[in-house]
């Protein structure tokens, strides 16, 4: 039992393992052999049912109205054998041991072995006409009729075969009932079952059951499976093969229980060449070899290969796998969206297609021809090359994107377009909705200022075929410089210098300058302006205190492709003032001058200096003259003007020192006196304080003319000696600024006298009588003239 299952198991694998199979229903009603041999001819060999296979061959039965049943590949017995090998031509999976010896229950397995060889060559109905084991029965209840065994002669000790005439009659059975069963009331089975029956209740129930079965069969009363169709009859199908109408129907009849019953009599005898017919309903029967029926044959699917190479934009060539069997041709058949056509059968395994379209995808169908009939095609699809890009061409350029613009190919299809940016990932690029529009493909995340390449190619739906690369370099916008700044130059009113920094990402080769006036007015280009390496230009020639445009741009390619303009004011300094003048009271300085000889202003700018303390007053004045009011007498100050142009750029200055007007000094007044010396002591000049002033100090003495002094000081203080006693003096104090003097102060001092006494005797002679008499009067003129004379001299007279 162990052994049964074993190899049962094992042939479960093998089925499994079976290939794709097409099955085919012939009508041309044939013996067993005769369909056989057309089977292994044309297709494999003749069916084989199984699990699997027996929904498709129930269908191929079931979908023919005039085929009920078909010869199916068992026999019985072929050839005195069980095992028939399989055809040449069939192929089929070889099952092994995993030691790489074939089972045993396969030919040849075991050659030696003298068991197996006998029992090989002795099980009917083991294996299908192409080898495979039986593994799955669907046999119609009582079928098939096996072999009847004949029963041994007897033989008589005392000299030949007893005789049958003299035989003891087979003794009849009792049941348990106390009926008898006598031999000829049942079949020979039914009373050898009965025999093995242990339960007497049972075996007289079936004994009573069988012996009414059998004195009273009805055909109408026989036993079918339920759904089988009793009376199918099988024909030829003549839409489908108009020669087989000698094909000799025959009719299932009904089932007796046993074959000794007269109405089947023949029906259920047993067959010597037996084989195997599959009913529409799915029971097996068995049929005579000879008789023709309709058949059943199997052909392993053919899985060809067509390869394609050497394609075109117009061409290809195609190749494929020699199919199996008697092969008389090949059609090719080859189609497109939009065209299809079938090429002269051949008998070559390849052939070239021509006058295709580029970029269109082709289908090809290879059929091989069998027996007049077609086998399933090897089949491959493909896309011709497309055809080349036109006009490639860059349309917009940005500091971190591009745009190209190209024309589609002049002929054939293109499905879309692969944008390819050198090092990044190609982009899809689909086909414009109009043909004759230009196609556009933008490249984002750029880096400015950087050169790329480009390769631009049609592309087909499956990407298997790229037209010819289409290549195209460009550079990025560079981005706009950094810091732009500009320098005047120093002494210098007729130029300026730029300067900036590379840009901030990306990359820049050279510079572009562009200077123009405020106004637009071009400007004299000492130099190039173009393709500066440098981060630097310097520009003269220019009007002084002038404004000017500046712009300076990145460059990339040799100066074809530049940045975003980067712009700024810049400006020349202003020529100074000329003719500058001063003029200045005790309170106000005012100040005039002339324009810049040449170039432009926007205003002017004073500034007050002091030279004691510093910086005064800033003022700016639009005018060519101006005022320091509130200002200190006989005080130093210092002008500056300078020319404010435009930008705020200063003018070298013009400057002129000046004194405010001094005021004289006040409260001039002798503090001590002796006989040669004399004090003096004054107050500073009105809105004179915290001013260094200086003070001329003189004295004069009318009657003594070399007796005079002059002295230069910033003292309110001063003595005076060596004066004369008795004299008096006139002292003067005024303060000079620069060239400029104050008005005296002056006040009179006295030195003390060194008395003498001088007597004078005076004689009067008048010639009027009295005259002399009054000397009062006299005395007094002679004072008033001796005062006269001496000037400030001491003089005390007394009569």
């Amino acid at each position: 039992m162990y052994k049964m299952w074993t190899v049962f198991l094992v042939a479960l694998v093998v089925t499994v393992g079976r290939a794709e199979r097409d099955y085919f229903l012939m009508t041309n009603a044939s013996s067993w052999v005769a369909a056989r041999q057309d089977c292994q001819v044309c297709y494999g060999e003749l069916a084989t049912v199984t699990p699997e296979s027996a929904r498709h061959l129930l269908e191929k039965l079931q979908n023919n109205s005039r085929v009920a049943a078909a010869w199916v590949g068992l026999r019985r017995i072929v050839d005195g054998s069980a095992v028939v090998p399989s055809p040449p031509n069939t192929t089929r999976n070889q099952s092994q041991w995993f030691d790489g010896t074939a089972p045993w229950f396969l030919p040849g397995s075991r050659p030696g072995d003298p068991w197996f060889s006998y029992v090989e060559g002795r099980l009917p109905w083991s294996r299908w006409s192409n080898g495979d084991p039986v593994t799955f029965h669907n046999w119609y209840p009582g079928r098939p009729i096996p072999k009847p065994v004949l029963e041994p002669e007897k033989c008589n000790p005392d000299g030949g075969l007893d005789d049958p005439d003299t035989t003891t009659p087979t003794p009849p059975m009792t049941t348990a009932s106390g009926s008898t069963v006598r031999s000829g009331d049942t079949c020979p089975q039914l009373e050898t079952l009965l025999q093995c029956v242990d339960d007497p209740t049972a075996r007289d129930a079936l004994s009573r059951y069988v012996r009414n079965q059998t004195s009273t069969v009805d055909p109408s009363e026989a036993v079918t499976a339920p759904g089988i169709n009793t009376n199918p009859t099988i024909s030829a199908d003549p839409t489908t093969d108009p020669t087989t109408d000698s094909s000799t129907p025959w009719t299932l009849p009904t089932r007796p229980l046993c074959p000794s019953d007269p109405i089947e009599e023949g029906l259920n005898e047993f067959v010597e060449d037996a084989c195997l017919v599959l009913l529409g309903v799915g029971w097996w029967w068995e049929r005579n070899c000879s008789e023709e029926l309709p058949y059943m044959c199997y052909e392993e699917r053919f899985h060809g290969l067509v390869n394609v190479s050497g394609i075109t934009y117009t061409s290809a060539n195609l190749s494929w796998l020699e199919a199996p069997g008697p092969i008389s041709g090949y059609r090719v058949e080859v189609s497109s969206d939009s065209n299809s056509w079938n090429e002269t059968t051949t008998s070559e395994l390849t052939t070239e297609l021509t006058n295709l379209t580029a970029g269109t995808q082709y289908t090809v169908r290879v059929f091989p021809i069998k027996c007049g009939r077609e086998l399933p095609p090897q089949t491959a699809s493909f896309f011709t090359q497309p055809g080349e890009i036109r006009n490639l061409r860059v349309t917009d350029v940005q500091n971190t994107s591009v745009t190209w613009s190209w024309d589609r190919p002049a002929e054939g299809q293109v499905d879309f377009y692969f944008l390819c940016l050198s090092g990044s990932p190609c982009r899809k690029i689909n086909q414009s909705a109009h043909l004759d529009q230009p196609i556009n493909g933008t490249i984002p995340d750029l880096k400015p200022g950087l050169e790329y390449t480009v390769e631009v190619s049609a592309e087909v739906a499956d990407m298997s075929k790229s037209g010819p690369k289409k290549e195209g370099k460009f550079f990025t916008k560079p981005s706009f410089v950094a810091n732009l700044t500009f320098n005047h130059i120093h002494d210098n009113t007729t130029g300026f210098e730029v300067k900036w920094k590379p840009p901030i990402e990306g990359e820049a080769s050279t510079y572009r300058v562009d200077i123009t006036y405020a106004n637009g007015t071009a400007v004299p280009s000492p130099g190039d302006k173009n393709g500066l390496i440098a981060t630097s230009y310097q520009q003269s020639l220019l009007n002084p205190g002038h404004e000017f445009i500046v712009t300076v741009f990145a460059q990339v390619n040799n100066t074809v492709q530049e940045g975003e303009p980067v712009t700024i004011s810049a400006y020349t300094v202003p020529h100074p003032v000329t003719n500058l003048k001063l003029s200045a009271n005790a309170q106000t300085i005012t100040a005039s001058w002339e324009q810049p000889d040449q170039g432009g202003y926007q205003e002017f700018a004073l500034t007050l200096w002091e030279p004691s303390v510093g910086k005064v007053r800033n003022e700016t004045t639009t005018t060519l003259r101006h005022e320091f009011p509130k200002l200190k007498a006989g005080a130093e100050y210092t002008v500056e003007v300078f020319v404010i142009g435009v930008g705020k750029l200063i003018s070298t200055s013009t400057s002129r020192p000046i004194y405010t007007s001094p005021n004289k000094p006040r409260n001039l007044e002798v503090t001590n006196q002796n006989k040669t010396c004399v004090s003096l002591q004054w107050d500073v000049p009105e809105n004179s304080d915290n001013v260094t002033i200086r003070y001329d100090v003189f004295y004069e003495a009318k009657f003594w003319p070399d007796n005079h002094g002059k002295n230069d000081t910033t003292s309110t203080t001063h003595t005076w000696c060596g004066l004369r006693p008795g004299s008096t003096y006139n002292f003067n104090v005024n303060v000079f600024a620069g060239k400029k003097h104050s008005a005296n102060e002056t006040r009179q001092g006295k030195t003390d006298p060194n008395v003498r006494n001088v007597t004078l005797s005076i004689l009067c002679s008048s010639g009027t009588s009295g005259n002399c008499d009054e000397t009062s009067s006299l005395l007094k003129q002679l004072r008033t003239k001796l005062v006269e004379e001496l000037e400030g001299v001491y003089l005390d007279l007394k009569k």
